[in-house]
């Protein structure tokens, strides 16, 4: 099926007369988005914009949305990043492939970079056999328990066969996938941008935090749950973001009678600011990359409380430089936050050491090096 549709938009004499000759060492870009939120992809995608050196690389953003002016629209713009927003509410449709081809052949692209399932599928159509090398960072597999998110990241894996280069944020993350050639693979670690994220504060430690999106694979109702199991009662939770299930999460806090403990804030450009007024944050998901929400919180010096799952066990060493409990346990993470609270002094050395890590591996003035390289090898 793939080289039957990849025929279809094969590249034409034309296609080819439009691109110029490189005589100056710029690299023209097309980065690929379906955004959502601002959420970890996105912020990836700004972190990564504000620190790529635009003497060397010339970036161009295309959003494939149904909204007008997704979210991210107005932080590129702050930025200085051009940006085309393409409508693509449909879940396949060959007038935004061609669209996107015209896009890359207007731009006169040297490569073209996407960021998830849908802008690799559409951008391997789109580029056909045009003159350009296709980048893929995959940022995170969750499909775990959703049988349509699942099919589309089966989908994806036979796309990213197709890339010039593959580029997982962790080891772990490329051990998933099988089917890309090792010498199409080329590992980037996940990063943050430092000089965005608001200096350590004290916090509050009666106050937990939890940041990210509403949806089942979060597991947000077990921390919930934990905070009724919470031996110290003045103990609250913040809970930063939205999504499909924040209703049922309100509902479950209401028949644990903790309405008053727990505050929704929905989503929020301030995250950040909410987040460094308390001193514990909890990721209790089933499935991560390597979470972006975690390293800020790690770069905040936050006691950092998460289920061991791939990718945060590449962040945090249990005990080390924060606490790693089992998927599914309310009880673990409650015990794990009264052990906190009874030994705060040690927590506070694993939150400098996470603090230190994240500096030293994961800043994006670094990272973003690397990608530099990577796509100055490719041309």
């Amino acid at each position: 099926m793939l080289r039957i549709v990849a025929a279809y938009f094969q590249a034409s004499h034309n296609d080819f007369a439009g691109y110029r000759i490189r005589m100056e060492n710029i690299i023209k870009a097309v980065h690929i988005l379906a955004p959502m939120a601002n959420y970890g992809k996105e912020r990836w995608l700004l972190a990564f914009l504000k620190n790529i050196d635009r003497t060397r690389t010339e970036p161009e953003i295309l959003l494939l949305s149904s909204e007008k002016n997704p979210e991210i629209s107005s932080h590129l713009d702050a930025i200085g990043i051009k940006f085309i927003t393409l409508d693509s509410s449909a879940r396949f449709s060959f007038r935004d492939i061609r669209k996107i081809r015209e896009i890359i052949i207007g731009s006169k692209a040297d490569l073209i970079h996407s960021h998830d399932y849908k802008s690799d599928i559409y951008g391997i159509l789109a580029a056909g056999r045009l003159p350009v090398k296709k980048v893929s960072t995959p940022h995170g597999w969750c499909a775990a328990g959703d049988r349509k998110v699942g099919l589309y990241e089966k989908i994806d894996r036979v796309f990213l066969r197709h890339f010039d280069a593959v580029v997982p944020l962790s080891e772990k993350m490329a051990l998933t996938l099988k089917g890309v050639s090792s010498r199409r693979l080329c590992v980037i670690n996940n990063f943050v941008d430092l000089e965005g994220i608001p200096a350590p504060g004290e916090g509050d430690p009666l106050l937990i935090t939890y940041m990210g999106r509403l949806v089942g694979l979060k597991r947000v109702e077990d921390l919930i749950q934990a905070l009724g199991l919470v031996k110290n009662r003045d103990t609250r939770l913040q809970i930063i973001g939205d999504g499909p299930m924040r209703g049922e999460l309100e509902s479950l806090a209401g028949r644990l009678s903790l309405t008053e403990r727990i505050h929704f804030l929905g989503h929020r450009d301030d995250s950040l600011d909410l987040l460094n007024r308390s001193r514990i944050m909890v990721l209790p998901s089933l499935t991560e990359g390597i979470s972006r929400s975690v390293m800020e919180a790690m770069a905040m010096k936050k006691v950092i409380i998460s289920t061991n799952i791939p990718g945060i066990n590449e962040l945090i060493r249990d005990k080390e430089n924060g606490y790693l409990v089992g998927t599914k346990d309310p009880s673990a993470i409650a015990e794990t936050i009264d052990f906190i609270y009874e030994n705060m002094d040690r927590a506070m050395a694993a939150a400098e050491k996470a603090k230190a890590a994240v500096e030293n591996d994961f800043s994006a003035a670094k990272v973003v090096k690397d990608y530099e390289r990577l796509y100055a090898s490719l041309i």
